[in-house]
């Protein structure tokens, strides 16, 4: 008897495929014998690879050339027959390829290209409570399979010990119960118009640490070692600086001591809002208008109604207009009284 098939495409970034958690979720839910497959980047594997939903994770390595891609297609497709359908969330010359040589069927989603247009040209800003989250614009590639619906629940990033406890998530764990008297810091972000001045986030970390008494830790990348460097260097007082010491399961695992992450708007936040840690995150060049929030989980923004924002819908190695002041008008103070109105 045949099994009905199902491949779902997002290859990157780390926080675009968590946000496809909740779609997956929907998807088992509404094909509760399906095979459901996740064809990913090779190193964003460990975002997905515990996620008790999907029934194999398959990687592509997309930092190779178009050559090396189209083996790797043409290896993909000897190991699998045709899917029955393809559900297509990243959209992509690459994802249009495997969609069209490994489905039968496939569905893409809205990406909202007019929106960002608006945003980014007309800066037209959209009131919060009307911004709609990228992981529910995901669903729009489903819309051909009214079952698939999404529930009140958030995105989902699984630790291996948890896979048992599907389908509760988070689990009753006391990873999640206890508290460390611990902040995290994500001082990170790939692009540079993205990231809040180190400064800042010294004065922050002197903040958390002589008004509220609490630790600090440094969360982060390989790419952001120096950054994070840098901060531990100035503090005059000791912090755990992890930056580009943990795998991203382990990075997870520490969140969850934190009472709270402070991130900039990166792939971390959304790590953050998956494990359901109270989340402040600030935006400069970006705007939570385009979707990319803390999803289903406590949070406070932290932003700066200047004219020239959003200046981009992805981030810049620098500031267009010099003066940086998305990011630089948002002062250490504004973030400390945030965390403390979050953890009251």
């Amino acid at each position: 008897m045949h099994q009905f098939s199902i491949c779902i495409i997002r290859l990157s970034s780390l926080g675009d495929i968590i946000l496809t958690t909740p779609l997956i979720r929907a998807i088992r839910k509404a094909f509760p014998d399906a095979c459901i497959d996740m064809i990913i980047a090779d190193h964003f594997a460990e975002a997905i690879q515990n996620n008790p939903h999907i029934d194999n994770v398959l990687t592509i390595n997309t930092k190779s050339g178009m050559i090396d891609f189209f083996q790797q297609m043409l290896s993909l497709r000897k190991e699998k027959p045709k899917y029955d359908v393809v559900i297509d969330v990243h959209d992509s010359i690459r994802s249009k390829i495997l969609r069209l040589y490994l489905g039968k069927k496939w569905f893409t989603y809205d990406k909202y290209r007019s929106l960002k247009r608006a945003l980014v040209h007309d800066k037209h800003r959209i009131p919060l409570h009307d911004i709609i989250p990228v992981p529910l614009r995901y669903f729009s590639a489903a819309s051909a399979f009214p079952q698939i619906q999404p529930d009140s629940k958030g995105a989902e990033f699984w630790l291996p010990n948890e896979i048992q406890s599907a389908p509760l998530y988070p689990p009753d764990s006391k990873s999640n119960n206890e508290k460390s008297n611990c902040i995290a810091l994500c001082p990170g972000a790939h692009h540079a118009t993205k990231r809040w001045p180190i400064e800042y986030y010294i004065t922050l970390a002197t903040f958390i640490h002589n008004k509220m008494g609490k630790n600090i830790i440094l969360l982060g990348s390989q790419n952001d070692i120096d950054i994070c460097n840098d901060i531990e260097r100035t503090l005059p007082f000791r912090i755990n600086n992890q930056a580009g010491k943990c795998t991203l399961i382990e990075t997870a695992i520490l969140m969850d001591s934190c009472d709270a992450i402070i991130c900039n708007d990166s792939g971390l936040m959304h790590v953050a809002s998956s494990r359901r840690r109270p989340t402040i995150v600030i935006y400069g060049s970006t705007v939570p208008d385009f979707g990319f929030i803390p999803f289903h989980t406590k949070n406070s923004i932290a932003e700066s109604d200047i004219p020239c924002r959003p200046c981009t819908h992805i981030g810049l190695s620098t500031c267009p207009e010099q003066h940086f002041n998305c990011m630089n008008s948002i002062k250490p103070e504004q973030v400390f009284k945030k965390l403390e109105d979050l953890l009251s």
